[in-house]
């Protein structure tokens, strides 16, 4: 398919997207033959930027999957069905995944009563009405004191004094607090990638995107890195790119968020990394992914 792609991880990629459409598609069909359609909602979501590795594209944001940039991190989706009032339109309302759990809970006419207590929100209003707000107004994307670069070093970094004891230096942390976004050390791959317009016109090479200039196949002379902040301030909102870090600017917001990511910190539980278990093989299951206890 799409022999105009010339880049053949585009090229796949868009292939399967159009096999995931066309299996869409046939469940939307049968809805609508068994006359359920109108009584359904229809959530489309991702759970992740694109993996630009493999032919995936997060233009114009930053970053790719598994890196804390808005091109790792920002989701899209789509809610079609009953309830919808105000059709055709994009809401850019905060939202994380687990929203969704009170949300569609809200939909099908229940409630979270007798759930153990949540932080998740009911954000219905914002995307059933364009006058609907989201009740989210900050939102924690990761907190990884082990995180390193897969595919290479971690860039050096200056420390970032403060009186709330967050080290700065580990792992990575990024913070959502309504227009503000704080990461603190190393937010991870960070190149913003060629539009798909470029994958499809020519083989883009990636080599040298794979972790910033230390992938050991890239063919372009290697520089030592200059030190990067370990606290760095973006304006979302303003810019969605992350290309302005306006940390030295605000340094009472800075400070504010490292009092929420303090906080974060005194209630995390350890980091548990169990074995594997060799029954989860799914041949055992039947070749089927799934439970396997």
């Amino acid at each position: 398919m799409y022999p105009n792609i010339k880049d053949n991880k585009r090229k796949v990629y868009s292939a399967m997207v159009t096999a995931m459409d066309d299996v869409v598609g046939a469940v939307v069909d049968e809805l609508q033959k068994q006359n359920m359609w109108n009584n359904t909602v229809t959530i489309f979501s991702t759970d992740n930027g694109g993996q630009t590795l493999n032919g995936g594209n997060n233009w114009p944001l930053r970053g790719r999957k598994a890196s804390l940039w808005e091109g790792g991190v920002r989701g899209v989706g789509l809610v079609h069905g009953a309830g919808i009032v105000d059709k055709g339109r994009t809401s850019r309302e905060l939202m994380h995944v687990s929203d969704w759990f009170p949300t569609l809970l809200h939909v099908a006419n229940t409630t979270t009563s007798g759930t153990k207590p949540l932080d998740s929100h009911n954000v219905w209003d914002a995307i059933s009405s364009k006058n609907g707000h989201s009740p989210r107004t900050e939102l924690l994307h990761n907190i990884d004191p082990e995180f390193t670069r897969p595919f290479g070093p971690t860039p050096p970094m200056t420390p970032y004094p403060n009186k709330h004891g967050v080290d700065t230096l580990k792992g990575h942390t990024a913070l959502r607090w309504l227009n503000w976004k704080l990461y603190t050390g190393d937010p991870g791959y960070s190149s913003i990638d060629p539009p798909p317009t470029l994958y499809r016109n020519q083989t883009v090479d990636t080599s040298c995107l794979v972790s910033d200039g230390y992938h050991p196949d890239c063919k372009e002379p290697l520089k030592a890195p200059e030190p990067l902040p370990s606290v760095r301030l973006f304006d979302i909102t303003a810019d969605p790119s992350e290309n302005v870090d306006v940390a030295k600017y605000f340094p009472l917001i800075v400070d504010e968020m490292l009092g929420k990511i303090a906080a974060y910190n005194k209630t995390a539980v350890p980091i548990a990394w169990p074995g594997g278990d060799k029954n989860c093989d799914p041949a055992l299951q039947d070749n089927v992914w799934g439970p396997w206890k």
